[in-house]
């Protein structure tokens, strides 16, 4: 991807993506790696099963401490806005639901997305000292 290089057959490569994704549903320490650059490049190409996987994330993991940094990056974060109504229905009924960590990790993404876009001033930054 930071090459500039996209594949012969584009809509074939999502697809086989798509269908290894499935293979690895759920974050497994050895399978991490391979599941997050699935998921990459299936954000890249601004496919919705990175949204689809998001979802399930939040609803099934009990842990998204190995996912916390998946979801807001260069390759996600255009199309987690996209999706950003949808991802707050989701982030309410989850604290409806008493998914409290749930819910939290899915306003955090939101928020990290909008940082990450420049859309937000991140409030955890540093500020300049303009003393000098």
């Amino acid at each position: 991807m930071k090459k500039g290089i996209e594949p012969t057959n584009k809509t074939k490569t999502i697809d086989l993506l798509v269908k290894l994704l499935d293979k690895y549903p759920s974050p497994v320490s050895r399978q991490v790696n391979l599941r997050t650059h699935i998921i990459y490049l299936l954000g890249h190409y601004g496919h919705k099963a990175v949204i689809e996987m998001f979802i399930k994330d939040a609803r099934t993991l009990q842990d998204f401490s190995p996912i916390e940094n998946v979801y807001s990056t260069e390759y996600t974060a255009n199309l987690i806005e996209e999706h950003r109504e949808e991802l707050y229905k989701l982030q309410e009924e989850l604290a409806i639901e008493g998914k409290k960590n749930a819910s939290q990790f899915v306003s955090n993404i939101r928020s990290d997305v909008l940082i990450f876009l420049g859309l937000r001033k991140n409030p955890f930054a540093k500020k300049e000292d303009d003393s000098w």
